[in-house]
C-alpha cells in the first residue's frame, strides 16, 4: 500500500486493487472514497502516475518480502523467550509510601 498526499487530497494505491481518493478538507476522517466518481478519474490517474513514477514495484515487493523473511527468522530464533512482552516483576505497592489518612 502506497499513499500520496497532494494538497487537500490523499491518494492510496494498493497493487491489484482499486485506488482510494479522499478529500481531507471535506472528509478528514476519510470516510468517503472519491476514486469511483467519474469526475475524479483524471485526478486519480495523475496522482497514481506521480506516485509510481520513481518506484520499481517489483523491487519494492522483493524488499518487503525479504524484510518479512528476516523478521520471521528472528521470531523463530527467539522461540521460548518472552520476546517483547515485558513482565513487571516488582510489586509497585511496596515501592511507594502513601500518606496515612
Amino acid at each position: 500500500m502506497l499513499m500520496l498526499r497532494a494538497g487537500r487530497h490523499k491518494f492510496v494505491y494498493v497493487h491489484n486493487h482499486a485506488p482510494l481518493l479522499f478529500d481531507l478538507l471535506e472528509d478528514p476522517h476519510e470516510l468517503r472514497d472519491l476514486a469511483g466518481i467519474p469526475e475524479n478519474e483524471e485526478l486519480c490517474r495523475t496522482l497514481q502516475a506521480e506516485l509510481l513514477a520513481e518506484l520499481d514495484l517489483e523491487e519494492l515487493r522483493t524488499c518487503i518480502l525479504d524484510s518479512q523473511q528476516q523478521r520471521l527468522l528472528v521470531v523463530a530464533g527467539s522461540a521460548g523467550t518472552s520476546g517483547w512482552r515485558h513482565q513487571v516483576t516488582r510489586d509497585a505497592s511496596r515501592l511507594y509510601r502513601r500518606a496515612s489518612s
